[in-house]
């Protein structure tokens, strides 16, 4: 018969504000590493500095992250909305 082990859990997730610091960190154009702070930081602001990078797996985190997006910048220009849009998506990538 075999036995049970316990496994070690993985490393925690980083944190948010950690996350987006290192993200913006290796952004090599200031102009672009200070457009993309503005959506990040609002990000953090609004989940938390400390919430785990993790919350924002999977559907729900999706879902989450849609909603937060679409009520924070969806009456904005839509050159502004892109460049948000895509200050996330970098920074997920």
């Amino acid at each position: 018969m075999g036995s049970v082990h316990r496994l070690q859990s993985p490393s925690a997730a980083p944190a948010l504000g950690a996350g987006a610091g290192a993200f913006l960190a290796q952004v090599a154009n200031p102009n672009t590493a200070h457009a993309y702070g503005i959506a990040l930081r609002a990000l953090a602001a609004e989940l938390g500095e400390r919430a785990p990078l993790a919350e924002m797996e999977g559907e729900t985190g999706a879902d989450r992250l849609a909603s937060w997006f679409t009520a924070r910048w969806g009456g904005a220009a839509a050159a502004t909305f892109n460049a948000r849009l895509d200050a996330l998506s970098s920074a997920c990538t």
